[in-house]
């Protein structure tokens, strides 16, 4: 009876699976990296639309390849972002910016810019973060 019960639970999990596989073509750009590859910004052309992500790696790294990443719908709002992450050098305040659903948290930090989610966080300078909004700009 215990086979039994196991065959077919196993029989419905590669079933279900199967059902949940889905095959979509992407092709990828590196937009921008850093020189020593901690962050980068991609942008990714799929069939059902384009959209952009930032990755970095996250500070408070639990393994050696503690990857992150924020998805930026378009280029409008990575310029967007990146302007913010620029402005908030030298700011007294935080910003507060929701992307993707995801709260961040922007702020001044030893010259540079200190973005945090839920669980990570990097540093960029104004300087990079100004090459990117000059990157996507002209």
């Amino acid at each position: 009876m215990k086979k039994l019960v196991l065959l077919l639970a196993m029989a419905l999990t590669v079933g279900n699976l199967n059902a949940q596989l889905e095959v979509v073509k992407s092709e990828t750009e590196t937009i921008w990296s850093s020189r020593n590859s901690s962050q980068s910004l991609k942008h990714f052309i799929t069939e059902q639309g384009d959209f952009y992500a930032f990755y970095y790696k996250n500070l408070e790294y639990k393994s050696i390849t503690d990857i992150k990443y924020l998805k930026l719908q378009d280029k409008d709002e990575v310029v967007q972002f990146f302007r913010l992450v620029s402005e908030a050098i030298g700011s007294e305040q935080d910003t507060k910016v929701r992307i993707n659903g995801k709260l961040v948290l922007l702020g001044d930090f030893t010259g540079g810019c200190i973005i945090l989610t839920n669980g990570s966080h990097t540093v960029i300078s104004k300087k990079k973060a100004l090459e990117i909004v000059d990157l996507l700009t002209n």
